[in-house]
């Protein structure tokens, strides 16, 4: 998990990210942060007396239109809490709470401002597909894959270039779960993901002249229906004057 976490950083520092657009409609991206836990055990979202859980993932998400997005973000990691506990309580629960914690978030993005800026922040919501494996006995949960609803959150992309950009994000993910921490006194456990990525679009390129170009500098709009001939028929008129000045003009 350190390496995976550490190469995941690695990618993070090195390369840079951006939103899509109508001509690349496909994203990708490199993503690793941290995660935290709240439920009957404690609050430990935006905790600093906590061990340290990471993650990584990646993302891969498609143009809509000029302000949503379908996304879908894969993670892999740990989540754990350490409850403080009163010595006078039953000897058999638990405290510790440590899981292997894998996701598959699926939602819409949001863009609130348009793509072309440097800066565009951005919200997301949706529903994850979840699985826990306690990692002190080594054994899945009772319900090993579950359902999060809701999940979402808020986050902002950095613009580097038309291709690449650096993303931030927060994601909040409520579980359908309560027997993970051992507790089940009407908290279901909830996690919140730090994340840090970079993304890339994927476009559609060919070659013209030698050169790399975009396929937007080769498309037109599309004409409707009849404005093609009367597009023609206008052009034609006007070659005819030109046509006709100009044997005017030399007799």
């Amino acid at each position: 998990m350190k390496n995976t976490l550490l190469l995941s950083c690695c990618f993070l520092i090195a390369g840079k990210i951006s939103a899509q657009t109508i001509e690349e409609k496909w994203n990708v991206g490199a993503h690793c942060g941290i995660t935290q836990y709240s439920g009957d055990l404690g609050q430990g979202f935006y905790s600093t007396n906590q061990a340290v859980y990471g993650f990584a993932g990646f993302s891969v998400s498609r143009y809509l239109t000029e302000r949503w997005d379908a996304t879908l973000l894969m993670t892999s990691g740990e989540a754990g809490y350490l409850a403080s506990r009163d010595y006078t309580a039953d000897m058999n629960l638990d405290y510790n709470f440590h899981v292997s914690l894998t996701t598959a978030n699926l939602g819409m993005r949001y863009n609130l401002r348009d793509r072309e800026r440097i800066i565009v922040p951005y919200i997301f919501g949706g529903a994850s597909l979840i699985r826990q494996k306690i990692t002190a006995t080594g054994k899945l949960n009772n319900k090993p894959l579950d359902f999060a609803v809701p999940t979402g959150g808020i986050g902002f992309n950095i613009r580097l270039n038309p291709t690449v950009a650096i993303q931030f994000q927060e994601m909040y993910m409520y579980t359908m779960s309560d027997k993970v921490d051992s507790r089940v006194n009407g908290y279901n456990d909830s996690y919140l993901f730090h994340t840090a990525g970079v993304t890339f679009n994927l476009g559609k390129y060919r070659r013209m002249e030698g050169s790399r170009v975009g396929n937007k500098i080769d498309k037109c709009p599309d004409m409707k229906p009849g404005f093609k001939k009367r597009y023609e028929d206008a052009k034609k008129k006007t070659k005819a004057k030109i046509d006709m000045k100009q044997k005017t003009s030399r007799s």
